[in-house]
């Protein structure tokens, strides 16, 4: 039987948002749902990563007052380090992390977006993803393929017939983006939360294989739908010091992973996988990895 939202109420969730100086994005994930989603019982935790904005500092001060757990992190941009950060001083087990530009509508997209975790054999929960022109930006993470890792289906139409199976139902996939990404709190310690040696990219795909070593599966819970600009609070990773790190985590991914990267089974090789990749474009699959 699917899972119903009205069986996870926010007392059982812990929402980790990581943020940089951008309090004007906090106040819209407040007013659209976090206000009453902490008034309900919610925990809200804010990773708050070396802002300097005073109007940053006095919104933070001001969700406070309403008991949002507001966490310092200082140095260089490491997501993994903040995500971490985030969740080990959360209290609940079920734990959702998200971008501070995803757009929250209600409170009850949380709570749907958390609800398969009451199935044991769910080890990570994401959802749609749409770009603000309504098109498709992740129903799920390809792994390999024409890259280390692809948001399947980026840039389709999800209102055409061709792709409806995108996004109807629980769909199995190997991997979520960190974007928006729930989970229960003792998976996350069982695989040593997030590898901070992957600091900007590919530490949400490589948490997600984790846990499928584990035996878990990886879902989409294609009945919350979010939409994300990507990219609103970091800018373009492509550019200054983040383009080093990036190219050594797709070289750390690379070494650990490359023995599953020719095929994902979760996804049907009659698509393809023409979305835009992650990583450069390896030789033909044949003899890639002898």
């Amino acid at each position: 039987m699917k899972p119903s939202p009205d069986q996870v109420g926010p007392e059982t969730i812990s929402l980790v948002i990581p943020s940089k100086d951008r309090p004007d994005l906090i106040k819209a994930q407040w007013q659209a749902g976090l206000r009453d989603f902490v008034a309900e019982g919610g925990e809200l935790i804010i990773v708050d990563h070396a802002s300097t904005k005073q109007e940053t500092v006095a919104t933070l001060q001001e969700l406070s007052r309403f008991g949002v757990k507001v966490i310092r992190a200082e140095g260089d941009f490491n997501f993994s380090h903040l995500v971490n950060l985030g969740v080990r001083a959360s209290g609940r087990e079920n734990v959702l992390t998200l971008n501070d530009d995803v757009q929250l509508t209600c409170k009850e997209q949380v709570l749907r977006l958390c609800a398969p975790l009451l199935d044991l054999s769910v080890g990570a929960v994401g959802s749609i993803l749409l770009y603000e022109n309504g098109t498709l930006q992740h129903c799920g993470v390809l792994v390999g393929g024409e890259g280390l890792a692809t948001h399947f289906g980026r840039g389709r139409n999800p209102r055409d017939k061709v792709n409806s199976c995108l996004v109807t139902g629980l769909r199995l996939a190997s991997a979520v983006t960190g974007a928006a990404i729930a989970f229960r709190r003792t998976d996350f310690e069982r695989v040593g939360g997030f590898c901070e040696r992957l600091a900007v990219e590919l530490n949400d795909i490589d948490f997600c294989l984790r846990l499928k070593g584990l035996g878990l599966r990886i879902v989409v819970n294609t009945e919350v739908q979010l939409v994300h600009p990507e990219l609103t609070s970091r800018g373009d990773p492509l550019t200054g010091t983040f383009a080093k790190q990036i190219l050594r985590d797709r070289s750390s991914f690379f070494k650990y992973w490359w023995k599953i990267l020719p095929y994902d089974a979760c996804f049907p090789l009659a698509w393809g996988s023409s979305s835009s990749q992650i990583g450069l474009r390896f030789p033909p699959a044949i003899g890639r990895f002898e």
